[in-house]
């Protein structure tokens, strides 16, 4: 017989893979869902499968794959003339509009 710290171990852990099964499963499949409706669906299919990793090696596989893709298209999207021209402009704007100082905000003339 087991003692009764080992039984409520394996149901925590049970109930726990459980909901990250249910939970990533839904945002898999929300994710693909807007692949074809609006929405962010690459989001939420890389969110659905890294929490699906914490859990289960053939998602953590999956995710490895698309990490090695999502390299592979932004190597390839620097080859494509003016995409590392506007993405280097984009980054130099950025970086200037936080680097500016919050503007003071205008004093209140009194009654």
């Amino acid at each position: 017989m087991h003692s009764f710290g080992t039984l409520v171990r394996f149901i925590w852990r049970s109930s726990r893979r459980a909901a990250v099964f249910v939970v990533g499963v839904a945002l898999l499949a929300v994710g693909l869902i807007m692949f074809v409706t609006p929405g962010p669906g690459i989001v939420l299919v890389v969110a659905g499968l890294a929490l699906l990793a914490t859990e289960f090696a053939w998602a953590e596989h999956l995710l490895d794959q698309a990490k090695k893709q999502a390299a592979k298209a932004g190597q390839a999207s620097q080859k494509v003339p003016g995409v590392s021209r506007v993405t280097s402009a984009a980054g130099a704007g950025w970086r200037r509009i936080r680097r500016r100082p919050a503007e003071e905000p205008a004093p209140v003339d009194g009654p």
